[in-house]
């Protein structure tokens, strides 16, 4: 009797068992189901039933999987005004997160759930460094017994590689993941890996060649790729053969009327031909097509900049300043715009605009010094002194100059002079004195 009802107790625990998988098993096919369909809230639902049911690693990662995808479609559309999309989008990806941890607190060797678990760091955190090292391990992994998704390894981790500079690296994994891309239909991901590739080229490791040939095999897979043909003209303004430089701006013109990239680094050849007026013309045009593109107003600024020092009026401030506004900082360009703006466009009350020393005679020593009142009141007064060295830097004479009744806006040479000056090779001015 005892034994029966052991075997009685077995059974039902085995029934219970069976029937607990069943449930799993069926929440889970489910959720496949709707995970292929798109249907990736309603997938969720019946993930998180499975994970209740038994907690795998496949459960957790598939419901990841809906969570990360879900994040990317808010992530595409989302308006950054809209508070609720962007804390949904959050969510998103912190809850991906967490299910691609437990994957992997589950089975150490599921590569898909590290390389995820990078998307995540690379895309949303900006966590590179950690991202890099879980590329690395998925890709570690997925060599192993997952092919497919090794060459999406080496893309993020070049990605990666170039937030943190890591050049050479980035190059080389864009080199691996355009082999494993040689023989794929996915033309558009090819072209953006031989783009970036090239850029690397190009700006960073300044391999003019190699870069080139990266933008070429663009041309081949697209040949009516406007913006390939604006990397190439850049490459010949760098090497100043600005004859094919002309040719291929206008070449991604004739491509795309309204490029207006196209337009813009088209003036900054005309610019440094010294077609200054010229060049002008094509940054209107791409303020025209674009009035947030700052590339194109920085550039206006520093020809009207140009144009204003040979006495044109023009206001290059305005567009110099704008262009900060919307962004621009330069390091494109490998310059600073915020330095620039201040030296040409944060003038003194007082300025000083050019200095000429003349010898008038014997031991007199003159500086023809032309200041402007750059402020919008009349300076009553104006003094100008200088200090004259000898080749040892010591001190051999002083002098002065002034002015009165200095009106808004006006310029006027000042004569500096200095007496008993002997053996001067050298003189300062100091800060101009001035009072309204």
């Amino acid at each position: 009797m005892k034994k029966q009802i052991t075997l009685l107790f077995i059974a039902i625990i085995l029934s219970f068992s069976a029937c607990k998988r069943n449930e799993y098993q069926k929440y889970f096919n489910s959720g496949m189901e709707k995970l292929y369909k798109g249907q990736y809230k309603e997938a969720i639902d019946d993930f998180t039933k499975a994970i209740e049911e038994k907690p795998t690693d496949s459960a957790y990662y598939r419901r990841g999987v809906c969570e990360y995808n879900l994040y990317l479609l808010l992530l595409n559309k989302s308006n950054s005004s809209n508070a609720n999309e962007l804390l949904s989008c959050v969510g998103y990806s912190i809850s991906a997160e967490n299910d691609f941890d437990k994957t992997i607190e589950l089975n150490s060797n599921f590569g898909r759930a590290f390389w995820f678990k990078a998307e995540i760091q690379r895309i949303t955190t900006g966590e590179n460094k950690e991202a890099i090292k879980n590329y690395t391990k998925a890709l570690e992994l997925i060599k192993k017994n997952d092919c497919e998704y090794e060459k999406y390894c080496y893309y993020g981790r070049a990605h990666s590689r170039e937030k943190i500079k890591d050049y050479k690296g980035a190059e080389s994994d864009f080199t691996n993941y355009i082999q494993k891309m040689s023989k794929d239909t996915n033309i558009t991901a090819l072209i953006e890996a031989y783009m970036s590739r090239g850029n690397i080229r190009s700006v960073i490791l300044k391999n003019k060649a190699k870069c080139l040939e990266d933008y070429y095999s663009i041309i081949k897979l697209k040949p009516n790729y406007s913006d390939v043909y604006i990397k190439i003209a850049d490459v010949y303004l760098i090497e100043k053969k600005f004859d094919s430089a002309k040719v291929y701006y206008s070449k991604a013109l004739e491509l795309n009327p309204v490029n207006y990239e196209a337009f813009c680094h088209f003036g900054n050849l005309l610019k440094v031909q010294l077609k200054t007026k010229k060049a002008i013309e094509y940054y209107d045009k791409a303020i025209e097509l674009n009035p947030k593109y700052s590339d194109a107003y920085y550039f206006r600024g520093i020809c009207k900049w140009y144009l204003d020092s040979i006495n044109e009026k023009y206001d290059p401030c305005s567009d110099i300043k704008k262009a900060i506004d919307l962004g621009f900082d330069g390091s494109n360009y490998n310059l600073n715009a915020k330095d620039i703006y201040k030296k040409i466009c944060e003038k003194p009350d007082l300025q000083i605009l050019q200095k000429n020393e003349i010898k008038k005679y014997g031991n007199f020593r003159t500086i023809c010094v032309v200041v402007k009142n750059n402020t919008t009141s009349l300076m009553s007064y104006v003094e100008l002194n200088a200090t004259w060295y000898d080749s040892k830097g010591t001190v051999v004479g002083t002098g002065m100059g002034n002015t009165t009744n200095l009106a808004a806006g006006a310029k006027r040479t000042i004569e500096v002079t200095g007496m008993d000056i002997y053996n001067a090779v050298k003189y300062e001015l100091s800060d101009p004195e001035y009072h309204y």
